[in-house]
């Protein structure tokens, strides 16, 4: 049995890497990268050939990346502008689909053009594919630091993640060393790790059970077949839609789903349009307690994770000051704790809590300026501000 943390809150599992995962040469989704247009200055343009979409030189330690088709304006802003309020210092990687027509928010994002694959629903797996190589080069270049891999379209942060004391112990530190004789790859992998978030309420106990979704329970008997949904069926959910961990771990996260996806799952499975998530939950609950993943990493209900899935976490809230919390507001335990940094599916339950985000976050149509008496301007009447505001 692999050993756990005294902190029954917080299981840790270590397994060596293996070779043949690692020397895997993803060739199965197609991947074409183009150049962005029209973006501004502030944006940079990915390269132009798939496979070398190597960060710039010179970069912040901390990264989220995320993949954006056919994404809401709206939600995106919700999502680019809670980065960049709270966590400035993060660079933002965004592949952006070749038809979606991408607003500039005035932000620092980074942005890589790329051509969908024909099948839509191969999309959330070539979202790891287009990852593998940008991770393959801070690998290259020995960063260290942390990465989110995050849904776009319903995901927004409310503080600094790096700050959080769980996710700062995924990202350590590593010693300098010589990679003259050493392979870079197993030296970055060993000491750092990743987050298993899991989904479910106070009352599932560890989680929500896989049983009692119908949509999870499909992706695992589509994925693997009817043996490994019986053996998992009892276990809880975790969701792909947010993973952060350190960069060597997440690398090491991405490269295995990628060859358990394409090498170990049911070949017609990666045409289903949650595959990534049945192997992400055959990663956590199969390859896991076996000792057969090739990093270290952390699993943490959904009431203790720094990652709050809002999907099957009711109850929650927005309190007075816009904070989005756990639990019913009524000063019991799910309200003690303090904010989630990340927040997840926001949107799933109530279209309440989306109106409010955003309300927050508004999209403008133009700058919004008070120049002030002096300038022969007072103060602009609220028709203005409504005008330049889409959701007001």
């Amino acid at each position: 049995m692999p050993p756990k943390n005294q902190d029954n809150r917080l299981r840790l599992f270590t397994a060596i890497p293996c070779a043949a995962c690692a020397a895997m040469m993803l060739s199965v989704v197609p991947l074409v990268c183009l150049p962005g247009a029209g973006l501004g200055a502030a944006w940079w343009q990915g390269s132009t050939q798939a496979g070398t979409d190597a960060p710039p030189a010179a970069a912040s330690r901390f990264f989220v990346l995320a993949v954006v088709a056919g994404l809401e304006p709206a939600m995106l802003n919700i999502f680019l502008q809670s980065w960049h309020r709270f966590s400035p210092h993060t660079r933002i990687v965004l592949w952006v689909e070749e038809g979606t027509t991408l607003d500039d928010h005035g932000l620092p994002v980074e942005v890589i053009r790329f051509s969908q694959t024909t099948d839509n629903n191969l999309v959330k797996l070539q979202r790891y594919a287009l990852y593998k190589s940008f991770l393959e080069e801070l690998l290259r270049q020995v960063y260290t630091g942390g990465v989110v891999l995050a849904d776009a379209r319903d995901v927004f942060i409310q503080s600094d993640p790096w700050q959080d004391l769980t996710i700062r112990k995924l990202v350590r530190q590593r010693c300098s060393f010589s990679t003259a004789n050493a392979d870079w790859r197993w030296l970055a992998w060993l000491r750092d790790a990743l987050l298993f978030s899991l989904e479910g309420r106070p009352e599932d106990g560890e989680g929500k059970p896989i049983r009692d979704s119908v949509a999870n329970h499909r992706w695992i008997d589509i994925c693997f077949g009817k043996a490994t949904l019986k053996n998992v069926s009892n276990l809880p959910i975790s969701c792909s839609g947010v993973t952060v961990g350190g960069i060597g771990a997440v690398a090491a996260y991405v490269y295995q789903l990628l060859h358990v996806a394409f090498h170990i799952a049911k070949r017609g499975s990666r045409f289903s349009g949650g595959s990534d998530q049945g192997v992400h939950n055959d990663m956590l609950h199969v390859l896991g307690p076996s000792g057969q993943l090739d990093f270290t990493y952390h699993v943490l209900k959904n009431w203790d994770s720094p990652v709050f899935t809002a999907g099957h976490g009711w109850p929650h809230h927005l309190d007075s000051f816009g904070v989005y919390r756990r639990g019913d507001g009524s000063g019991t335990e799910g309200n003690q704790m303090l904010p989630p940094p990340i927040v997840h599916q926001y949107d799933k339950r109530g279209g309440g809590i989306t109106l409010l985000m955003r309300a927050m976050y508004p999209v403008l149509t133009e700058e919004y300026r008070v120049l002030g008496p002096e300038r022969g301007d007072e103060a602009p009447p609220l028709s203005a501000w409504l005008a330049a505001c889409r959701f007001c």
